[in-house]
This record gives structure tokens, C-alpha cells and sequence, in this order.
């Protein structure tokens, strides 16, 4: 791991493993922020899949950045919920249900994988550079495509969401976001894991 990465991994942790937790309080165990929560390493994954490339075992690469997203994913929760419990004594520990983390980190995972395995896949064809500007791009236009679904959808879709923000509801989801991943990274893996001898 780059020392890049090793500062990025920090500054992600204090923030929301620590700060955010501690500035919404009891918020934070809300399921959307949460979720937000253990998607924001997923931000880093290419920057620290390309930062380390190399063209031989890509696939111990894929594997092990995807691994740094989980664990620091991992990180942010355990110590969130610990900070909220810690500010909010109620006698009794505030834990979310363990089916919605254990999907949430699923997610992250799957996820993780994908986008390390897209970026590799990215950088054999464009570069370190133009994969880093894609990736980058196709995160802003799903948070954009969010945002401009939250304030701007019908009433009527609007209702179908929040009817969905239930613990069972996005643990269903969570799931099928998981299958999704992991089939979209089940057809790039071998073009983005091939030895460097076996590229065109």
C-alpha cells in the first residue's frame, strides 16, 4: 500500500468513523447514512488500485484493494456505532440489525471488487490517467443521477423508495446490488486479471 493510500485511509477513518458519528449523534445509525457510510471507501478504490498497478497477478491486486475498501468500511462502522453508544449512554448497547451491516459490508465488497477489476481492466486499454478520469466520472453521474432522483422524482417514485428504507427492505436491496456486482465483475474478470503476456 502506497503511503498515499495510507494517509487517505486515515483522514476517511477520523472523518466518519469519528467525526461524523460524534457531529450526528444518533442520526448516524439512521440505514441512509449508514449505507452512504460504507459506500464512501469505495471512493478510493481506484486512485489505489492505480497507484499500485502492475501488469502481472492482477488479481491479488484486485483482491487486495478491495480488501482495503471492506476493512476501512469495517473501520467506519464499528466505530461509529461505538461513538454514538459512547455520547448516547441508554444502559443498553444501540446496535443496528446485524442482517442490514453484514449487507452493507456485502455491498462493499462486491463493489469494491468490481471497481478495482474495472479500473485494471481500464488501465491495460487507456492508462492509469484515463482510467482514473473515467472511474471518476461514472462515480459523479451516479451521485448526480441520487441527487436529482431525490429532489426531483415524482411523489408517486418517491413513496416506492421510501418504502423500501425498511430494515428488510434494504437488506433485500443490499442483496440484489451484491448479485448485481458480482456478476458485472464475474465478466471482466478475466480480461482485467489476464498476465500481462496474455494482453493484447
Amino acid at each position: 500500500m502506497t503511503r498515499s493510500a495510507v494517509v487517505s485511509f486515515l483522514i476517511v477513518l477520523l472523518l466518519f468513523g469519528f467525526a461524523v458519528p460524534y457531529w450526528k449523534g444518533l442520526d448516524f445509525l439512521d440505514a441512509f447514512l449508514l449505507l452512504m457510510s460504507c459506500c464512501v471507501p469505495l471512493v478510493l478504490v481506484a486512485p489505489t488500485m492505480a497507484g499500485s498497478f502492475h501488469p502481472d497477478d492482477v488479481a491479488s491486486q484486485v483482491i487486495r484493494t478491495a480488501g482495503y475498501s471492506w476493512i476501512l468500511a469495517l473501520l467506519i462502522l464499528v466505530n461509529g456505532i461505538g461513538i454514538v453508544n459512547l455520547t448516547h449512554r441508554f444502559g443498553s448497547l444501540l446496535i443496528p440489525p446485524v442482517g442490514f451491516l453484514a449487507g452493507a459490508l456485502a455491498m462493499n465488497l462486491a463493489c469494491g471488487l468490481f471497481l478495482a477489476a474495472e479500473t485494471a481492466l481500464l488501465i491495460r486499454k487507456i492508462g492509469s490517467q484515463g482510467a482514473l478520469r473515467r472511474v471518476r466520472f461514472s462515480f459523479f453521474a451516479v451521485l448526480i443521477a441520487v441527487v436529482c432522483y431525490v429532489r426531483f422524482a415524482p411523489p408517486t417514485w418517491q413513496r416506492v423508495a421510501s418504502q423500501l428504507m425498511t430494515s428488510e427492505g434494504v437488506t433485500r436491496l443490499l442483496a440484489g446490488i451484491c448479485v448485481l456486482f458480482a456478476a458485472l465483475t464475474a465478466l471482466i474478470w478475466k480480461n482485467a486479471t489476464a498476465p500481462a503476456s496474455n494482453t493484447a
